[in-house]
């Protein structure tokens, strides 16, 4: 698929500057897009989405990244790959005070992340926390 050889290559240059940094419990999310005249090509990796607006009659906003693949402990397929990997999903209340369900190592009250997906989080990748992105083409007509 040509468009995951493009964002492999992206990664590939990223990899240099992982090693700057102390990622063991510092990690972000990230979304991509290239645009070519015909094809609007996106990956994301956790909670940051992309949205187009429209002009039609009057602007409307369209989520480019929709949730095919959310990437949170709620989706049940993100929530299975963290249990197989020994971690685990708890809600409560955090510090800053939301409830939304949060991945932790098991038995332990780290790293209470809210994404399944992350680039960085090295400890939060033992228990199936993954940088794989999800992609999406999007045709463009003229």
């Amino acid at each position: 698929m040509q468009e995951r050889a493009i964002f492999e290559k992206i990664r590939e240059k990223g990899a240099e500057e992982y090693k700057k940094f102390d990622l063991t419990l510092s990690g972000c999310s990230a979304t991509i897009m290239l645009q070519t005249p015909m094809k609007i090509f996106l990956a994301w990796v956790g909670d940051c989405h992309a949205v187009l607006c429209k002009k039609e009659r009057k602007l409307m906003a369209v989520k480019l990244t929709q949730q095919l693949i959310e990437h949170t402990p709620a989706n049940q397929s993100e929530r299975n790959r963290i249990y197989a990997r020994r971690g685990e999903v708890k809600t409560g209340t955090s510090l800053s005070g939301d409830k939304k369900p949060r991945v932790f190592v098991r038995g332990r009250s780290y790293p209470g992340l809210s994404t399944t997906r992350s680039f960085g989080d090295l400890l939060a990748h033992h228990i199936g926390v993954t940088s794989e992105p999800s992609f999406k083409v999007i045709n463009i007509s003229s």
